[in-house]
């Protein structure tokens, strides 16, 4: 008995290990689990700068630590001043935040701000990734964190003492980086007794301005703003259709008034003009002012390709290196006059160029009219990232592109400089990463940092300057993160309130030095972008079913060049790669609906009933457009004359189906015979649909015998329905007796003599 006790309780040792220990282990439970987390930040010393501060709570030193390699991935960190420019006797607060993204929660531990002492002097300081292990600088401020679930954030504020503050007013003016740690709280082994090794994290905060008023620096910063159509699934083709794309037109006016005061060239989608010019004054007049502001002088514009079309890309595969607009036909169909009562809608507007300059006729401007402003400057491209080479810029400089705005990251040099019989316009790749966070920041703590980092940046640009002349650097703002006018006002309002930073236009640029930083294999991408041009040709093919085959060839080109804009880079980037080939998947399943937008609706079964009828055949047309077909009918066999065998011309409206009723006549009792319908287009006479149907004959016999049937159905309904009035009718209306007087009535009567006589 007792062997077998022991043979038990060692095997449930060997089992369950964990249940004794954690009996003698301290309570993996903090002590003041419930207590509100302490915000409060003590001031942090040199001399307590590598240590732990104590830990408010325990966590079981077993859970959740799998090694520093964990932490690196699972843990960020974020330290940013609230104010992106500091003073001796300003405030020093820190905003502190760190974020647990790994599956398991993160232990008890503290976070310290530290600040580096040396100025930063190069921009690769403070935008590189490169992650510090070791701690460096002077510390400010510690913050204790609580345990922090997974998924979860925990964001609190540190004031330092000015006393315990790193800088003071000796300190050199100028741009200074923080470093933020976070350590895991230290623990001591249950077994030895000795502190457990811990896990630590640090890696660079945000940079700020220390004493702003004395900096030498000073920047001249030209911006470039994109104004691209608003991208939708297929180009519109109704004027309802451009009023709701561009109806956020107050959005744009904000984009529009922020670039005027900046002083900045926007880039213009050909669209926004050309869609809202073609449609005249059946255009809304909202939608007409903007356009109005778009071409006058008072605003500096360039043309983008039409529909943002990659440049680079068009003119490597394009046969003639461009892709134009066919026309604007699919719109331009609505056009209607802009009369005087149009035009005095707009009567208060203070711009010199007016629509009603274009349409002095009934009809449409010429395509040239409608996309092109005489105050856009000449020769404009804006291509994708990753994009650019030699051979890239020949083939662009050969289609008079000779102003071409150049990614940070793909040239360097100076913000202007020339290359190759170009002149390129090189955006600044800090600037571009700092107005994508801005533009994108949604807490407290982003937008502080966004803004810390803006301030930072512009000042290290800024500290080049020499004697007598200030440096100057490009901001071209990428066409995702330009599309709020609001954000954009707000970036460029934060930038005019920099001392250092003087906002000029593009062109007065000092030109300089601009030289590739690689030469760009965008060959994988031209070759999925051929095949969305190859397929062109065989949907202007189809145009030929359409009233106006124009209107498909027009709006085919709008669909390509939609397809190839600017979405993102064209080499070295396997997710621009995936959504490249899944966007032009999208548009090759959109040519194979095209290309079978008329059709005849296909019938399980027709019956036909008596010698001569009508047989209903449906057509459908699932273009956006009307279609113009003809076609014949015929049949296989002789049992079944089809009385009308020519389908005359026939128009099926845009989006709709319509029935065709056929004559045909029987000339037998019974049987199946299979119907022939084929249609053809207007214009070539060639074949675009051809379904047969089967068709079920019934002659006299069976008619007479289903309609002697039918008679005999109804005529039993009848007799049933006057029998059951009849039997009614001779039912007494009395109502029927109670039980007990029925009985009481069906017993004879006694005389009524002897009744009296009982009485008496």
């Amino acid at each position: 008995m007792r062997a077998a006790l022991t043979t038990i309780v060692t095997a449930v040792l060997l089992v369950f290990p964990g249940v004794f220990a954690a009996s003698a282990a301290p309570s993996a439970q903090p002590r003041d689990a419930q207590r509100e987390v302490q915000t409060e930040v003590r001031p942090a010393t040199d001399d307590d700068a590598g240590s732990d501060a104590e830990a408010d709570t325990e966590a079981d030193p077993d859970a959740n630590r799998e090694g520093d390699d964990q932490a690196e991935t699972t843990i960020t960190l974020s330290a940013v001043a609230e104010s992106a420019s500091m003073t001796e006797s300003g405030d020093h607060t820190f905003l502190v935040e760190v974020a647990n993204l790994g599956d398991d929660p993160l232990p008890a531990g503290s976070v310290q701000v530290r600040i580096l002492t040396d100025p930063v002097t190069k921009l690769d300081e403070i935008t590189g990734d490169t992650v510090t292990t070791e701690p460096a600088g002077l510390a400010v401020a510690t913050i204790e964190t609580p345990i922090i679930a997974a998924g979860e954030r925990f964001a609190s504020k540190a004031t330092p003492a000015s006393s315990s503050f790193a800088l003071n007013a000796e300190s050199a003016a100028g741009v200074y980086q923080t470093q933020v740690s976070w350590t895991e709280a230290a623990e001591n082994s249950p077994s030895d007794g000795q502190p457990t090794e811990s896990i630590t994290r640090t890696q660079p905060g945000t940079p700020f301005v220390w004493n702003a008023s004395s900096i030498e620096a000073r920047l001249n910063l030209a911006t470039i703003v994109p104004l691209v159509y608003p991208e939708t699934d297929t180009p519109p083709v109704t004027p309802a259709e451009v009023d709701l794309a561009l109806g956020d037109h107050r959005s744009i006016e904000r984009l529009l008034d922020a670039a005027e005061t900046a002083g900045s060239l926007v880039a213009v989608d050909p669209r926004v003009v050309g869609y809202v010019r073609s449609l005249g004054a059946s255009a809304s007049p909202a939608t007409r002012e903007l356009v109005d502001r778009i071409t006058s002088q008072s605003l500096a514009t360039a043309a983008l390709g039409y529909a943002d079309a990659d440049p680079v890309a068009t003119a490597l595969l394009m046969p003639d290196g461009a892709l134009e607009p066919t026309g604007l036909s699919f719109l331009a169909r609505h056009f209607t006059e802009l009369t005087e009562q149009a035009e005095s809608d707009s009567a208060h507007k203070s711009h010199d160029h007016s629509i009603a300059s274009l349409t002095d006729g009934s009809m449409p401007p010429v395509l040239e009219e409608l996309v092109t402003w005489d105050t856009a400057i000449d020769g404009f491209a804006w291509p994708s990232a990753a994009s650019l080479s030699t051979k890239a810029i020949e083939a662009l400089v050969a289609q008079g592109l000779t102003n071409i705005v150049v990614n940070g990251e793909d040239a360097a040099g100076a913000a202007r400089g020339t290359l190759g019989g170009a002149t390129l316009y090189r955006s600044e790749a800090a600037l571009e990463e700092t107005a994508r966070a801005f533009l994108a920041a949604e807490s407290d703590i982003d937008s502080a940092e966004a803004a810390a980092l803006l301030a930072s940046v512009t000042a290290v640009l800024g500290s080049s300057a020499q004697e007598g002349k200030a440096a100057e650097a490009l901001l071209a703002v990428d066409r995702g993160t330009a599309a709020g006018g609001e954000s954009l006002e707000a970036l460029f309002t934060e930038m005019s309130r920099l001392p250092w930073v003087s906002m000029t236009p593009v062109e007065n640029l000092t030109p300089g030095t601009v030289t590739l930083t690689g030469e760009a294999d965008v060959q994988k991408a031209l070759d999925q972008m051929a095949e969305a041009v190859r397929s062109e040709e065989r949907v202007v093919e189809y145009s030929r079913v359409l009233a106006e085959p124009q209107l498909l060839v027009d709006y085919q080109r709008d669909r390509l060049a939609s397809t190839l804009a600017v979405r993102g880079p064209l080499s070295g980037s396997e997710p621009a790669q995936d959504a490249l080939e899944n966007r032009i998947g999208v548009h090759l399943a959109g040519n194979e609906r095209l290309q079978q937008g008329v059709r005849i609706v296909d019938t399980e079964h027709t019956r036909l009933l008596g010698s001569t009828s009508n047989l209903p055949i449906q057509l459908r047309n699932t273009l956006p457009f009307d279609a113009r077909v003809a076609g014949t009918v015929s049949t296989g066999s002789a049992a079944l004359i089809v009385q009308k065998p020519k389908l005359e011309p026939t128009v099926i409206p845009a989006e709709s189906t319509i029935n065709h009723l056929v004559p045909v006549k029987s000339r037998a009792s019974s049987g199946q015979v299979d119907l022939k319908v084929q249609l053809r287009d207007t214009t070539k006479g060639e074949d675009i649909a051809s379904t047969t149907f089967e068709v079920t004959l019934s002659g006299q016999t069976e008619t007479i015998a289903l309609t002697t049937l039918g008679v005999i159905v109804v005529a039993l309904f009848v007799g049933g329905l006057w029998r059951s009035i009849t039997r009614k009718r001779s039912t007494p209306s009395d109502e029927p007796l109670e039980p007990a007087a029925a009985t009481a009535s069906a017993e004879p009567a006694e005389p009524a003599e002897p009744q009296a006589d009982a009485e008496r």
